[in-house]
């Protein structure tokens, strides 16, 4: 009986090591990135404000469509990018008829999707977009850029102009404005001209906050 009883705590006193050792190499929210279906990580310094136009946009990785993670940093780095929130596929589609524009203009478009990686890739593929798309199914981007809807908890519509070295330029929350209007909008807050290739119509962008 004695001996049953040293056998006994000997086993459970492993056991207990083995869940403690479990534990503590449990891979953390903020661990390197994994590739699992949808799954975000996002920088821990979430902003615990309303972000403003000036402020530095939050850094995050992403997981794209082609199931490889990306630096939204390393995105900046190349150029000034407009991020977009909320847009259905109506609004998708027009803003990829007139990517030609953006490109002139020197910005990138990307589209933050409430979905999973499957998922945005055949929204992709369906509506042919060339576009960056930045998975989100988590919600955990849109809440960095204040774009949750606060009933839904889903993604908000807005918009966000930031240049290449993560500085917001311009943004707007609400629905999102027709993509003249935000290409106009780009030009404005970038201090560039729009491009020869966007006709002669010059909007102000007027209804969203600019950088002067």
């Amino acid at each position: 009986m004695r001996l049953r009883h040293v056998i006994l705590g000997t086993t459970l006193l492993f056991a207990c090591e083995a869940s403690a050792a479990e534990r503590m190499f449990e891979p953390s929210y903020a661990d390197a990135p994994v590739a699992t279906s949808g799954l975000q990580a996002v920088a821990p310094d979430s902003p615990a404000t309303q972000l403003l136009v000036g402020d530095r946009a939050p850094a995050f990785s992403y997981l794209a469509p082609d199931g490889r993670w990306y630096q939204f940093s390393a995105l900046c780095a190349r150029g000034p990018v407009l991020l977009l929130f909320g847009a259905g596929e109506t609004e998708l589609k027009s803003l990829e008829n007139v990517l030609p524009l953006f490109t002139d203009l020197g910005i990138t478009p990307a589209a933050v999707v409430d979905r999973r990686c499957g998922s945005a890739a055949s929204l992709g593929r369906r509506l042919r977009l060339s576009c960056p798309i930045i998975t989100d199914p988590k919600r955990a981007i849109a809440g960095l850029y204040n774009s949750l809807d606060a009933s839904t908890q889903g993604h908000a519509p807005s918009f966000f102009v930031i240049d290449e070295t993560r500085n917001i330029r311009a943004l707007g929350h609400g629905p999102l404005p027709a993509p003249m209007d935000l290409l106009a909008v780009s030009s404005y807050s970038l201090g560039r001209p729009l491009p020869a290739s966007a006709g002669t119509d010059r909007l102000d962008g007027t209804g969203s906050e600019s950088a002067r």
